[in-house]
């Protein structure tokens, strides 16, 4: 999902256009391109021009990988951890790019705009292609050390957390993202 809004203070504005697409099957440097298209619609749909977007941010089912600019534990977008998403997409749009894993984003979200607005301390979980958490405690998202705190795939229950099959994405993630319930379930 991409969005253009019209904020230019702390609270989010309605967007002002939307855009959304299936990842890039196979994810990986793909993505830069994918993630380059998204932006130039958008900017087209609302008659702007490209260089004068200052800032994206990206939602990505992973670790955000500080100072390195990808993504580590990011199996279900392929190759993140070997190149610096951030600096090609700087490279490739000349603006600022900030990185952030997905359900820390629609936690921020909730606590801007949603049921978080009235809450203090909340645990956002997402459950899709896998299952991460956000973690806002007296109203300030919670990263974790090493920006992993909502990595709760990798909980040791579920599959076997010894299991080197677990390890890839985690025992929980392994029962309970939506590709294994759907085979669980026959729907795959």
């Amino acid at each position: 999902m991409a969005a253009l809004d019209a904020s230019d203070g702390p609270r989010a504005r309605a967007a002002l256009v939307e855009a959304e697409e299936a990842t890039e099957a196979g994810g990986g440097r793909a993505l830069v391109g994918q993630i380059v298209g998204l932006v130039e619609g958008l900017s087209a749909a609302v008659s702007s021009p490209v260089d004068a977007v200052r800032a994206i941010g990206v939602g990505g089912a992973g670790v955000p990988a500080h100072p390195h600019g990808g993504f580590d534990l990011a199996p279900n977008l392929g190759d993140l951890a070997s190149f610096s998403l951030a600096d090609e997409l700087r490279l490739a749009l000349g603006c600022a790019v900030v990185l952030e894993n997905d359900a820390n984003v629609a936690a921020l979200g909730e606590l801007a705009a949603g049921v978080g607005v009235h809450h203090d301390d909340f645990a956002f979980i997402s459950i899709g292609t896998g299952i991460g958490m956000g973690l806002v405690l007296d109203r300030a998202l919670v990263p974790g050390a090493g920006n992993a705190a909502g990595e709760i795939g990798y909980l040791p229950f579920g599959a076997d957390p010894l299991d080197p099959a677990a390890h890839r994405r985690g025992p929980l993630e392994e029962v309970v993202a939506g590709d294994a319930l759907a085979a669980r379930l026959g729907a795959g």
